[in-house]
């Protein structure tokens, strides 16, 4: 049950959201379709970027190892706040590029 209760809570919420928002805030059904395919974008995007940013950060860890002998440890990149930063990226990224359709 533990592992289950964190998808099922973001299943609960997501289908009383889908609710108040078809009956209460008129929106479209059919606009769900679009929205699903652009969230899948930007989390797409989120890893890529993710593994962007995780990549370029071990290669400065390396080299600052290399040219400073100082021992910098790569479990500095071990962080939820990259996870974060490379979702925005992501966002923005699609954004933009929505931006510039319209």
């Amino acid at each position: 049950m533990n592992y289950a209760f964190l998808p099922l809570l973001a299943v609960l919420t997501s289908v009383a959201a889908y609710v108040i928002a078809v009956r209460a805030w008129n929106r479209r059904p059919r606009a769900l379709r679009p929205a699903l395919r652009r969230a899948l974008e930007v989390i797409g995007l989120a890893a890529v970027f993710l593994a962007a940013n995780f990549a370029v950060g071990l290669l400065i860890v390396l080299l600052v190892r290399g040219v400073s002998g100082r021992f910098i440890s790569a479990y500095v990149l071990n962080d939820t706040t990259l996870v974060v930063m490379s979702t925005l990226q992501g966002m923005l990224w699609s954004f933009w590029g929505h931006a510039e359709d319209s």
